[in-house]
């Protein structure tokens, strides 16, 4: 639904489908060519002034010209609402709105010991014990109320681990893992983890 290097133009008013203008820089796709006819597609439209813009999720026809039906105004310069754009040349081409990004803050891979074998915003993981892991980020979370994802390798002899999340904070996460069969602690041989917050 999001793809790089789509830009047209339109010279379409009101609020009903846009006609959509090839692109002109030879760099561009048009929707149509990216996405394919029928496909739905996160969409920006705005003015030339940049005083009037719209945000969201439409359905691009091939025809003669190409069209954009708006479906859903995720953002707008109209409070949310579908805008009534007036005569002129508006840019549109494919955008997310900031706000609907989920991207990892931080992410991490690291094998029993707690040696890091990937990571991104992740200064350190310190095992405190069997199964008992404290990952620090490289920059702090504006609180403890991040989301965490986390996924492990079975353990050495073949047990699968099960994780637990223990105590955070704004600048650690606590990972725990225990075998299923006994809850006994336990170390998986790799484990990866990402966090997403603000």
């Amino acid at each position: 639904m999001l793809y790089d290097r789509v830009e047209q133009t339109t010279i379409a008013v009101g609020t009903s489908a846009l006609s959509l203008i090839a692109p002109t820089d030879a760099s561009r796709r048009s929707f149509v060519q990216a996405a394919g006819s029928g496909a739905p597609v996160f969409y920006c439209i705005e003015t030339t002034d940049g005083l009037s813009y719209e945000y969201g999720i439409g359905t691009c026809t091939a025809g003669s010209p190409d069209t954009l039906t708006r479906t859903t105004v995720l953002l707008s310069s109209n409070g949310g609402a579908l805008v009534n754009f007036p005569a002129g040349t508006k840019r549109v081409f494919s955008c997310l709105p900031a706000s609907r990004a989920v991207v990892a803050r931080a992410y991490v891979a690291f094998g029993s010991a707690g040696t890091i074998l990937s990571s991104n915003g992740v200064s350190s993981v310190t095992r405190s014990g069997t199964g008992d892991y404290t990952v620090t980020f490289a920059g702090a979370f504006l609180n403890a109320n991040f989301t965490t994802t986390a996924a492990s390798s079975s353990t050495g002899g073949g047990e699968h681990a099960l994780l637990q999340l223990g105590a955070r904070t704004a600048t650690t996460a606590q990972i725990l893992f225990v075998r299923r069969d006994t809850g006994a602690s336990v170390d998986p041989l790799f484990v990866c983890a990402a966090f997403f917050g603000v």
